[in-house]
């Protein structure tokens, strides 16, 4: 008898070899669907944040 493990389970028939979106939007589109199917089935929708968050340089301090 074999215990299947179920993070070992087949996927759906999908794959992730796609190709390359032309424009920003499908590529958004595109991350937006692999969030989706990441997620699910769950109760919670998907975070997405497409901000990029930098540190702010600080003001040099010059001495006189």
């Amino acid at each position: 008898m074999s215990t299947r493990v179920p993070g070992n389970a087949p996927k759906s028939g999908r794959t992730h070899d796609k190709p390359v979106p032309a424009t920003p939007d499908e590529q958004i589109e595109r991350e937006l669907d692999e969030a989706l199917e990441e997620t699910f089935p769950a109760s919670d929708p998907v975070a997405v944040d497409t901000e990029v968050l930098r540190p702010q340089k600080k003001p040099s301090r010059s001495k006189a």
